[in-house]
């Protein structure tokens, strides 16, 4: 098992070191290759829908 310091933290660190927990499992996750493989592209819109039209 693996641990990391983030300094200090509650009784609940996943609510007081959310960005800290999240960067850590993340490299944890690439290390071990763990990320599933990408095989399709996400849809590209042809409009920004945030836009207001004249």
């Amino acid at each position: 098992m693996k641990t990391n310091a983030f300094g200090q933290a509650g009784h609940h660190a996943l609510e007081d070191r959310p960005e800290d927990i999240a960067a850590a499992s993340s490299v944890w996750i690439d290390h071990h290759s763990l990320n599933p493989p990408r095989t399709a592209r996400p849809a590209v819109l042809s409009h920004d829908p945030m836009k207001e039209t004249e």
